[in-house]
């Protein structure tokens, strides 16, 4: 196989490998759901832009295997009504973060919270983390749900 082929192949197995991501978003009735409930308010990040903020998620923020270590997060607080969370959050933007297999989304945490059980329901645990990567909430499918300053370990 001569470099141009190569070339050729790696661009295909780019375009095969996108066309069954968006497919397998495509067959996500949950996901959906979510997005519509999100309005055009509702971004789906590029593959791109998600790899960078899930990265920085993953890196930022320490983690337990059932959730995040809230241990190590010297400034948080259980949400124990949601209205509560518009009184700690700085940030207006937030993304919205499942698991690495699924979409990221960017909205503004008026519309998230107003719409959270559709958020919620497309997977266990619901991530919100702001915008500047300082501000985390955290939707556990046990523990509840906590909000925590990251930068303030």
């Amino acid at each position: 196989m001569n470099f141009e082929q190569k070339e050729r192949f790696e661009q295909l197995k780019k375009a095969n490998k996108e066309r069954q991501r968006q497919e397998k978003i495509e067959r996500n009735v949950l996901l959906l759901e979510c997005m519509e409930a999100l309005g055009p308010g509702g971004e789906v990040l590029g593959q791109e832009e998600k790899n960078i903020v899930y990265c920085n998620f993953k890196n930022n923020i320490p983690f337990l295997p059932g959730g995040i270590d809230w241990k190590q997060i010297h400034l948080h607080n259980k949400i124990n009504k949601l209205e509560d969370i518009f009184e700690k959050c700085r940030c207006k933007k937030f993304y919205i973060i499942w698991c690495d297999e699924l979409p990221i989304i960017i909205c503004d945490i008026v519309t998230i919270i107003r719409h959270i059980d559709d958020v919620c329901a497309v997977e266990f645990d619901t991530w919100l983390l702001s915008v500047d990567y300082k501000e985390i909430i955290e939707f556990h499918h046990d523990l509840g749900n906590t909000y925590g300053m990251v930068n303030e370990r």
